[in-house]
């Protein structure tokens, strides 16, 4: 059983190098998530070494289940809105240092956003 949250789409969220692969192995549809209220990422078909980025990208509204899943199981996992805009973003900039990058997401247009859990 999947269960749906609604968020508010946050304004800015700062992203790591790491976030930043999983976002671009994400879109390249190579990754599965678990259902639940934390929920474990999957990278061709082998669990992330950084299950806190994974939850970051989830509980941030980057990413979510592209099917209802539950509790424990596995199903592929999909870009929202947010995350296709926060790829975009940093895909286009240069990305000088192993520093995190802040990501403005204000006037995205997406405000209701349904993440699954």
């Amino acid at each position: 059983m999947r269960t749906a949250v609604s968020t508010t789409a946050p304004a800015r969220v700062c992203l790591s190098r790491r976030e930043f692969a999983l976002l671009r192995a994400i879109a390249a549809r190579r990754g599965e998530i678990t259902g639940g209220h934390e929920p474990d990422l999957f990278i061709d078909g082998l669990a992330c070494c950084d299950q806190s980025a994974a939850h970051h990208l989830a509980h941030a509204g980057l990413v979510h289940a592209a099917s209802p899943v539950a509790v424990g199981q596995r199903a592929s996992t999909e870009l929202t809105t947010v995350g296709r805009v926060a790829l975009a973003t940093l895909a286009g900039g240069e990305w000088p240092s192993d520093e995190a990058r802040i990501v403005d997401l204000d006037g995205v247009g997406v405000r209701d956003l349904r993440v699954a859990v």
